[in-house]
């Protein structure tokens, strides 16, 4: 788990020193630089696989043509190694070792192979091309700007605009994705909240031209091996496989589907890992649950307390350094349990993907019937651009789970959903239904990619935490295509039956099918009481205003404080994002 930044401009090493120590949050164990007339690049080190010093990045190959920074981790390493070991000499234990002998042998070839996640650089002298890379889910981000001559990448945006001093975050802003960002919560790849600067998409590379100054975009699709194995045998072989590691790795355990069956699996296996969870404000019925699975597992876990004071805490700390806009309440607690986390472990396994992959949100059970009356699609803009009245959203929902899946979607998901302009709303349906088929699978291409594994990605590295996702391996992808079929057929009416289903094989029944809790928080009273949030929103208030944007036009600031608190963080949060990029 690391940092990477690189450019093709001309950069000052001051510059360099500049985005280096910006990114020192994720990767506090060293960092490596190259610099060249063509290319410079950076790499900040969080030591997981092979602490030596010898596995520093840059990573070079022995004639030292082929360069190689990367962020994150690969699980089937040890298994490609043995393979590459027939043409190559190794000197680490390192996966990054393995990806660069990798694309030596495979080229672009490789990035399929990879089961684990990854946002990577090559830059291959031989051929005069830089590649940057992203995992099949992306799980690891990516962003980058290019100006028609010259190409500039970071992990984060605010290292991209550090080796842009002469592109100012405001100047680039689009006012149109600002209004587009509250209709989802977040911007949906490639593009971002600014004009030039782009992110790479997951399970694709891009691939620039040092001669031509010019870039090609591919996809590729992560190769996983068709096993006759149940989905119990894929679950536990993709648990097991994200323990590799040289330092202590830990778990995120709320007492979800999802967790429960990472830290049954572990149980099963005498994987005795450290277990972390908080304890919510008004939920204490999760609590108990968790509690009585835990007990069941014979598991030990850290609970902390999300009180007021731990909101308080987090606000402040997510506020001023988030630089990528989510509306997600859950950014707050992700924070802390990373914190409480952090303290004892460096890596942590996490359950996210279980829903969006095997339909575990009761809008599944919509999204898996075709539209019963889609000739209607006029009529339900024109009743969505009506007058607000007590109760439309929901009346929307009803209507548009006959009309418009997408449109119902949005309605589902959006934190603003009367805030929004018809034209943005527009355009998100539109990309939403060109990029996925099925809309089953609308959680998975937007949701997980854009949302969930952004939030964990950013709160951990917050505190050089790695994030892992073991059900999000390959073969889980694989495995939910088909299970796909099965819901749709089904009646909807049970979310996730599937990874329920092996779950019945650790712990009793009457502890899995119980009402979905999310890991979240009723923020309404924070929103109200705290100062902090108050000024903040003044701020981000105003600063919309000067963008014309619906949220002011047709909501008056105090009126959103105390109805809308989670408009009121979405602003807030889209404000703070681009404020700390400056």
């Amino acid at each position: 788990m690391c940092g990477i930044a690189g450019t093709t401009r001309n950069i000052s090493e001051r510059d360099v020193a500049t985005v280096a120590s910006g990114m020192s949050h994720r990767g506090p164990d060293g960092y490596g630089t190259f610099i060249s007339p063509d290319v410079t690049f950076i790499h900040r080190r969080l030591s997981i696989i092979d602490l030596d010093q010898r596995s520093m990045q840059p990573m070079w190959t022995p004639e030292k043509d082929i360069a190689l920074i990367y962020n994150g981790e690969i699980y089937n390493y040890q298994i490609l190694r043995k393979e590459l070991e027939k043409d190559y000499k190794f000197i680490t234990t390192s996966d990054t070792e393995v990806i660069l002998h990798g694309y030596r042998k495979y080229g672009n070839d490789v990035w399929q192979k990879l089961s684990g996640m990854f946002a990577a650089t090559i830059v291959d002298f031989r051929h005069r091309k830089i590649i940057l890379s992203r995992d099949h889910a992306g799980i690891k981000p990516l962003f980058y700007h290019f100006d028609g001559e010259c190409i500039t990448w970071a992990s984060e945006i605010k290292s991209l605009f550090q080796m842009l001093p002469g592109l100012n975050p405001l100047a680039q802003l689009v006012p149109e994705r600002m209004e587009a960002y509250f209709v989802l919560g977040y911007i949906p790849s490639p593009t971002t909240l600014y004009k030039d600067i782009f992110q790479v998409e997951k399970s694709s590379f891009i691939e620039f031209d040092l001669d031509s100054r010019t870039i090609l975009k591919k996809s590729f699709e992560t190769v996983s091996e068709e096993k006759d194995s149940s989905l119990k045998e894929i679950v536990s072989e993709s648990v097991l496989a994200h323990l590799a590691s040289d330092v202590p790795v830990g778990l995120f355990f709320s007492g979800g589907v999802d967790s429960s069956l990472i830290a049954a699996v572990l149980q099963e296996h005498k994987k005795d890992l450290r277990a972390y969870s908080l304890v919510m404000p008004g939920r204490g019925a999760d609590y108990e649950y968790g509690k009585k699975i835990a007990d069941h597992l014979k598991m030990h876990v850290e609970y902390a307390e999300f009180d007021t004071a731990a909101f308080e805490e987090s606000y402040r700390h997510v506020t001023r350094s988030i630089t990528l806009p989510l509306a997600d309440i859950a950014l707050f607690p992700t924070w802390y349990i990373s914190k409480q986390a952090a303290k004892e472990v460096k890596v942590v396994l996490s359950g996210e993907g279980g829903d969006e992959l095997f339909f575990g949100y009761p809008r599944h059970s919509v999204l898996r019937r075709k539209p019963t009356m889609p000739f209607l699609s006029n009529l339900l803009d024109i009743y969505r651009e009506q007058g607000a009245h007590p109760g439309k959203g929901l009346v929307y929902q009803k209507l548009s789970s006959h009309i418009d899946l997408a449109a119902y979607y949005i309605s589902i998901c959006s934190p603003a959903f009367g805030a929004v302009e018809q034209r943005s709303f527009d355009a998100v349906r539109t990309s939403i239904k060109e990029k996925s088929a099925d809309p089953l699978f609308f959680d998975r291409d937007f949701y997980l990619e854009n949302m969930l594994l952004q939030k964990l990605d950013l709160m951990g590295m917050q505190h050089s935490l790695e994030g892992r996702v073991p059900l999000l391996a390959p073969s889980l992808f694989a495995y939910s295509r088909t299970e796909a079929s099965r819901f749709s057929e089904s009646d909807g009416r049970l979310q996730k039956p599937a990874l329920k289903k092996v779950l019945e094989e650790y712990i009793p029944k009457e502890l899995i099918y119980r009402k979905k809790s999310g890991f979240g928080f009723n923020a309404a009273q924070f929103v109200k009481d705290s100062a902090q949030v108050h000024k903040d929103f003044d701020a981000a208030y105003e600063f919309l205003c000067e963008y014309n944007m619906v949220l002011t036009t047709r909501y008056e600031k105090q009126w959103l404080i105390e109805n809308k608190s989670g408009v009121v963080l979405a602003a807030i949060l889209l404000h703070r994002s681009i404020i700390n990029t400056i």
